[in-house]
């Protein structure tokens, strides 16, 4: 049986991901130095959480909104979706700027990491962590849709 949260639990999660912006900028840091991307990215920390807060507007919105965050059907229409237009956008800004698709994919991968690992630590019982990161992880998928 699936599971989808209650309005005081998205509320919650819409919460802790607002509130956690600097701990998300933190953290993506940390990843991209660990992965080597900081070669290619800015060192400062004002663009690090520019961009989360870049990231963290559309998808608390899509929570609030919970059903553009449900599994892509086959049938999806992703030129509608607007979390996959979230993605056309800043794959389009980020290629003009000579992001390659491949770079930029592979940074999403940890961005996405960095939200997970945020519900993981949101002090949220099992079963509401576990659907919370598949909320947070559809809406990733839907945004890598829209950036290939």
């Amino acid at each position: 049986m699936t599971m989808s949260l209650d309005l005081s639990q998205t509320r919650a999660l819409c919460r802790l991901i607002g509130d956690s912006e600097a701990v998300l900028a933190a953290q993506i840091i940390r990843y991209a130095k660990e992965r080597g991307y900081t070669v290619y990215t800015s060192t400062l920390e004002q663009a690090w959480l520019a961009s989360i807060c870049g990231i963290s507007e559309p998808l608390i919105q899509a929570l609030s909104d919970g059903s553009r965050l449900c599994e892509a059907p086959p049938e999806a229409d992703f030129a509608r979706d607007p979390v996959a237009g979230f993605g056309v956008e800043v794959a389009e800004r980020h290629r003009l700027r000579g992001i390659s698709l491949g770079l930029f994919l592979g940074l999403m991968k940890g961005y996405r990491r960095t939200y997970l690992d945020l519900v993981g630590s949101g002090g949220f019982a099992d079963d509401v962590r576990r659907q919370c990161q598949k909320l947070v992880n559809n809406f990733f998928d839907r945004v890598e849709v829209g950036i290939c």
